[in-house]
């Protein structure tokens, strides 16, 4: 339908106008002085790549989904919970970066996953949206992987629930750790 199709266009560029008039608030507010017109350039098309993914759907609130495992309950936070005009739900974690080559072998999104399973039955999906690199694409999680990240998590609580908390000496990220000058495994 044509009109629809130029309702939905307007209501578009709307949207995309007042997130731009409120992002410019906020710039001039908290922005950077230096490098100011590269930072603006970058963090305005950031904002319009988000408005641009978040098309058509209809945001809910995004709140915490626990997931009750044998040794504890996990609460995952989704950056986004929307749902399509065809009831869908799609719970979608939304990173600045650019897409990782073996980003969704991470835990994070495998909870995603079992989130939404055990909240929403088959009646959800989900997505990444990448900002930086504009790529926003559902994640496949296979059975085999999302089997062996459960009992990974299952593991860790229960690790967690005996009061073990091993440590994992790294040359890299262990400067960096505010601990770094009181840690007994230094």
């Amino acid at each position: 339908n044509p009109c629809s199709a130029s309702f939905g266009k307007y209501v578009r560029l709307r949207r995309n106008t007042q997130a731009e008039a409120a992002f410019e608030k906020i710039w001039t507010e908290r922005g950077p002085d230096h490098a100011a017109s590269e930072y603006r350039r970058l963090a305005s098309r950031l904002v319009s790549t988000l408005m641009n993914a978040g098309a058509g759907r209809r945001f809910r609130a995004s709140e915490p989904l626990a997931i009750d495992l044998p040794n504890g309950r996990v609460m995952v936070t989704p950056n986004e919970i929307a749902e399509l005009p065809n009831g869908m739900i799609v719970l979608r974690r939304v990173r600045t970066g650019a897409k990782r080559s073996e980003e969704y072998d991470d835990l994070t999104y495998a909870l995603y996953q079992l989130a939404g399973a055990a909240h929403f039955g088959r009646s959800f999906r989900l997505e990444a949206l990448h900002l930086t690199d504009e790529v926003a694409e559902e994640v496949a999680i296979t059975s085999r992987k999302l089997q062996n990240r459960k009992e990974k998590t299952e593991d860790m609580l229960k690790a967690i629930t005996a009061g073990q908390f091993p440590t994992n000496l790294d040359a890299v990220r262990c400067p960096r750790c505010p601990h770094f000058f009181i840690c007994a495994a230094i």
